[in-house]
């Protein structure tokens, strides 16, 4: 599936609904509330997508924050691939809330990320400089990696 729906919760614990792409790896919908998301999910995708799936869709997004199977969280849907800053560059699944937040009313509205240069692929967490960036292999944070410790 090419996108997925997150909930995140903001500073007020407010609860935020929009649309995740893991084709562009970004959020891909402004932030809305429960009742603005269904209704929107209603005319994008039409009737028959409210029968079919959105109800077994929003019982994962309220269990775990997003209605990916395969994921947690949200910050897992989100994770270290994300390209919603401006050029592309990496933001943190707190600052893609942000952003979708900041789009309900500033639809050009950016956030300077960090290149993906500088983030562990791995772990989501960024690394100082292209020389701590240290790898076992494709596939898995080195223990010795600085920035997540191989906790990733």
């Amino acid at each position: 599936m090419g996108t997925f729906i997150v909930k995140m919760a903001d500073e007020k614990g407010s609860n935020w609904y929009f649309e995740y792409s893991t084709i562009s790896d970004s959020v891909c919908t402004t932030a809305m509330t429960r009742d603005e998301f269904e209704k929107y999910y209603r005319d994008e995708y039409g009737r028959r997508a409210m029968d079919f799936d959105f109800g077994e869709r929003m019982k994962r997004v309220d269990a775990k924050g997003t209605s990916a199977r395969m994921d947690e969280s949200a910050e897992d849907t989100i994770g270290s691939c994300d390209r919603s800053g401006t050029n592309e560059t990496w933001l943190s699944p707190k600052q893609v809330l942000e952003l979708a937040i900041a789009w309900r009313t500033d639809p050009k509205h950016q956030i300077e990320g960090v290149d993906h240069d500088l983030i562990c692929c791995m772990c989501g967490k960024p690394i100082a400089s292209e020389a701590d960036r240290v790898w076992q292999s494709d596939d898995e944070c080195d223990p010795l990696h600085t920035a997540c410790a191989g906790k990733g």
